[in-house]
């Protein structure tokens, strides 16, 4: 179904500006960027190197900040487009474009689509592996300091 705010653009059946398509593309090569750098972070956590691990937490907090650019200026490029303001632009479904373009650009959309989602999932999936790492970790790192703690008498002669 086709939102009130889509058809009133749909009788022109426009044509997305090319920096909307690029902006998407960058999108998607920051996404993939992310999932490498979630997966890199993975190696880190599984081989304790607490330095590369803090490298990557850099790196993806860079890539977040920089997607969440790339779609600010995406929305806006889609709200020229479309004539509509940046919260409605904001809330408009890759589906909905697709009914608004020729079928060249559908096809386009609809591969980036995919990616998005393939790139969102594998995130996902890297992630929460991660989490649990990460937790893991924590509980083993307050299980040792209790066992050289005794439970907060030292056991070991070792000030913590």
């Amino acid at each position: 179904m086709v939102r009130p705010i889509i058809k009133r653009v749909m009788e022109n059946r426009i044509k997305l500006q090319d920096e909307f398509l690029s902006s998407l593309t960058r999108e998607v090569l920051i996404l993939k960027e992310l999932v490498q750098s979630a997966d890199e972070q993975k190696n880190a956590l599984t081989h304790f190197d607490t330095q590369k691990l803090e490298v990557e937490v850099q790196r993806q907090t860079g890539l977040s900040e920089r997607l969440r650019q790339m779609e600010r200026q995406r929305i806006s490029s889609l709200s020229a487009t479309l004539g509509i303001s940046f919260a409605e632009a904001a809330s408009v479904t890759m589906t909905e474009l697709m009914s608004l373009v020729n079928e060249e650009q559908r096809e386009v959309l609809k591969a980036m689509q995919t990616e998005f989602r393939r790139y969102t999932a594998s995130l996902q999936q890297l992630n929460s592996l991660n989490r649990l790492l990460t937790d893991r970790s924590k509980k083993f790192i307050q299980e040792t300091v209790h066992i050289l703690t005794n439970g907060g008498m030292p056991l070991y002669n070792v000030k913590i």
